[in-house]
This record gives C-alpha cells, structure tokens and sequence, in this order.
C-alpha cells in the first residue's frame, strides 16, 4: 500500500567526526557554503582585520567562488580583506599553476588585491619551501596564537582524493612542515589543516559517499582532526542514500 503521506526515507549519514549536515541536492550544499563562508569571513576581518580562506581547484570550488561574487546575498564578503591560498597545487604543461584557474575569477572581479592571492610558483626550484615561507611571513602580522588559516574548504573527489590529496600519501599527513612537495605539485600538510578555525568538507555524489564509508571500515583516510577549530560536513543525499 502506498503511503498516502509520502514520507521519504531518512539518509543514511555516516558516522562522521564533527557537524555533518545534509542538503537535499549539490546546489544547496552551494548555497549553505557560500552563506557560511560569507559569515565566517566577516567575523575574522571584525576580529582579527584580515580572512585567510584556503581552497583546492575543483569544478565545485570554481562554482563556489562565483557564488560568493555574484550572490546578492554573499557579495558582500570583505574581498578587500580576504587573502585566498592552494591548499594543492600543480603545475600545468607550461609550469603554471593551476590554481590561477580559481584567482583568475577573482582577479578582475571580487575587488581583492593581487598581493592576496597566494598562487605558487612551480617554475623555482623549491616552491614548497617558498609557499611555506610566504604563509609563515603573511600570517605573523597577526598576534601570536592567532597565526593560523581562518577556513578551508576541502572537496571529496570522485577519484577518492580529498582536495586532491589521496590517503596514502604519507608526506602529506606525518610530515611536521605546513607546505610539502606532494605526488604533482604541493600540498599543505595535514597539521596545517587540522590547526585552521573552520574546517569544512564537501561531499556529493554516490561516488563521495562511496569514500565517507571508509571511516566506518577502518581504511586510511585524510579526513581532519581539528585543533581547537570547527570541522562541518555538507553532504547531499546522493552522498547518503537511504
């Protein structure tokens, strides 16, 4: 017999560290994110004068990024304040990186300094060593305990990689250093991330799903242990099915 009150199934959440929170599709993980980041970045630039935002490339951060520009409701985030990092990084056939593709949206148009975007420079010898030093140099203006990234956005792949960083690179997640050489470019470390005020993660699809369920069976995960900060989940259904 068909139910006549039509209810739906409950999502099957796995048990997740943290504040994980269920959309009903990809565009309301959007929308929540883009409303909590501009939120966020508000309360840093009141508190601490500036916002360090750090973020992956990745078609959903792109989108992300729009949103916050465009959105009536969040074009207001203080850009002028907001400095934006890689959290990885590679560089493409020319030695570029390529997360120019996320501060090439910005550039023109959310009214952010170019000294603000951090993009690294592949084409030097030592890029992780000189990404380092930048971070180390830019985030000792602020007072002493308060030198750490304010968000990070980080993005479950379909290929299994977190913000393109897989589970069983160990240079990643043991290393005592903020910024490594990775498997293609660079990679802020696992103690940087852990030690940030928000840390966020974005899963949608069966196949982001399919990668929250390792932490019920036990296999090697990048998932973050936050050091005194946040750590929120924004799943969609598909990530969770019933």
């Amino acid at each position: 017999m068909t139910d006549p009150y039509g209810v739906e199934p409950e999502p099957n959440v796995p048990d997740l560290p943290g504040d994980p929170v269920v959309h009903e599709t990809a565009e309301h993980v959007l929308d929540a994110l883009a409303s909590e980041i501009y939120v966020h970045a508000r309360i840093c630039v009141r508190t601490f004068g500036d916002f360090h935002f750090a973020l992956s490339v990745g078609p959903f951060q792109e989108r992300l990024v729009r949103r916050l520009m465009i959105d009536p409701n969040v074009r207001g985030l203080p850009w002028n304040r907001t400095h934006v990092w890689a959290i990885t990084d590679r560089p493409d056939d020319g030695g570029r990186s390529a997360f120019r593709s996320i501060t090439g949206l910005l550039v023109d148009q959310a009214g952010i300094p170019e000294a603000n975007l951090h993009v690294p420079d592949h084409t030097a010898d030592g890029a992780a060593d000189a990404y380092e030093a930048r971070l180390q140099q830019t985030l000792a203006w602020r007072e002493k305990g308060q030198d750490r990234l304010d968000a990070a956005l980080l993005v479950v792949e379909a290929d299994g990689s977190l913000a393109g960083v897989r589970p069983d690179d160990s240079r990643v997640a043991s290393a005592n250093r903020l910024v490594v050489e990775a498997a293609k470019g660079l990679s802020m470390t696992t103690r940087l991330i852990n030690a940030t005020r928000l840390i966020t993660v974005v899963a949608t699809g069966p196949e982001a799903g399919g990668r929250l369920r390792e932490i019920d069976t036990g296999k090697p995960t990048m998932f973050p242990s936050p050091i005194g900060g946040q750590l929120r989940w924004h799943l969609d259904l598909d990530a969770c099915p019933a």
